[in-house]
């Protein structure tokens, strides 16, 4: 239904249906399922029941297709949000002293070992931690870091939201672990631009904290440099 369109892949759906009712279910080889052939005919569920099953089948599609959607729009979000947290631990490691300054390092290590190289490796552990976390731990962890001072970081007045955040992310794990039945997609457009806002939120946020502006080399060299911090 993806690749026809809905309204073609309605009305191939539809064909189908209406073949399967008509010619196999009432006068074909499944004639057999029906109690009464001839009134299941004279009432028109010949010709109901081929559009209740297309309507279904559309709203199935619709129902998968929103659910994967938004699945796929929270993984960007996520993958963006910890590359925020990354460029966060190149950027300013020293600023990650009091989130992980209570690690445990033996003797042995703190006598081989420089401060700075502790430092990077503690980083390094928080940040493959990070990585398996939810979505909202790496959100917190980029505003601990930063510590926003205002509200608007983006043109077009976009306030975040981390409740509606939340939902979206409950949201995701029913729709991952409990899948079927109604999601309550009523609002799945608005839901796709808060998440692309989102994003572009918390990547303004850190360039404004750190004074930081990205061209095309710095953005292939964040890249090519994931899961380690550099000197």
């Amino acid at each position: 239904m993806g690749v026809l369109g809905e309204d073609a892949a309605r009305e191939a759906i539809h064909r189908s249906n209406t073949y399967f009712v008509q010619q196999q279910l009432v006068r074909g080889t499944h004639r057999n399922w029906l109690k009464d052939p001839e009134s299941f005919v004279r009432q028109g569920f010949d010709q109901k029941m081929p559009l209740e099953m297309t309507e279904q089948s559309v709203k199935d599609f619709r129902r998968t297709l929103r659910a994967s959607t938004l699945v796929f729009a929270h993984s960007i979000l996520d993958a963006a949000v910890f590359d925020s947290v990354r460029i966060c631990a190149m950027t300013a490691p020293d600023q990650w002293v009091d989130v992980i300054g209570n690690r445990k390092v033996t003797l042995t290590a703190i006598k081989k070992t420089s401060y700075g190289d502790l430092l990077r490796e503690a980083i390094d552990a928080e940040l493959v931690r990070l990585e398996r976390a939810s979505l909202l731990s790496k959100v917190d962890r980029v505003f601990q870091v930063c510590r926003p001072t205002k509200q608007e970081y983006l043109t077009n007045g976009f306030h975040f939201d981390r409740d509606r955040l939340t939902r979206l992310d409950e949201l995701r794990h029913k729709v991952v672990h409990s899948p079927g039945g109604d999601r309550g997609f009523e609002t799945f457009y608005e839901d796709l631009e808060f998440m692309r806002n989102s994003g572009l939120h918390i990547f303004a946020l850190v360039g404004e904290h750190f004074g930081l502006g990205l061209n095309g080399t710095d953005y292939k060299e964040v890249l090519s440099t994931r899961g380690s911090v550099k000197d």
